[in-house]
């Protein structure tokens, strides 16, 4: 757990 929490706001941010 962690690891997927990240790579989805990670991906949000550049999305943005």
């Amino acid at each position: 757990m962690g690891s997927q929490h990240i790579y989805v706001y990670h991906c949000e941010q550049r999305i943005s």
